[in-house]
């Protein structure tokens, strides 16, 4: 877990391409949540999460080749991505989303979204240290359709 961990914060590479990931699942989370309010300035939010996920994409196919990240990232599949990439992002985005409801003292949508951050944090770093990369992804895209979830029953 440790050296897990130590790998995304230690390379500036994995910290643009997360917070990129990142960046794009909060954009796409507001503009799904205005659409579905009737507002067309939920386009322009999915417009700038598209770019977000193109950048994330293009950085991540020309990683510098000096970067320690690059050996990491070099033969990729898409299990491999969801746990590299995907999850911290996602664990971000519920941690983050959660001290915002506290501070807007929304009690309930906080320790719900503080729950799975932490529950998807404890699944794939701690206990699910040792299981399969494909059983880590498919626990995080159920989280992800979870995120999506909250984020449509949030107003």
């Amino acid at each position: 877990m440790d050296q897990q961990l130590a790998s995304i914060f230690v390379n500036a590479s994995s910290l643009l391409l997360i917070g990129g990931m990142t960046a794009a699942l909060l954009f796409l989370g507001i503009g799904l949540r205005e659409i579905r309010s009737g507002l067309l300035e939920g386009l322009l939010y999915l417009g700038v999460a598209a770019f977000f996920a193109a950048s994330h994409f293009y950085y991540l196919w020309n990683i510098p080749e000096g970067s320690r990240f690059a050996a990491t990232v070099a033969h990729l599949d898409l299990w491999d991505w969801v746990t590299i990439m995907f999850v911290p992002a996602l664990i971000t985005m519920f941690l983050a989303r959660s001290l915002v409801d506290l501070v807007k003292l929304q009690r309930r949508p906080a320790l719900t979204r503080m729950f799975f951050g932490l529950t998807l944090l404890c699944f794939v770093y701690m206990v699910g240290a040792t299981w399969p990369t494909d059983a880590k992804a498919i626990v995080a895209v159920f989280y992800g359709f979870t995120w999506l979830d909250l984020e449509k029953s949030d107003h």
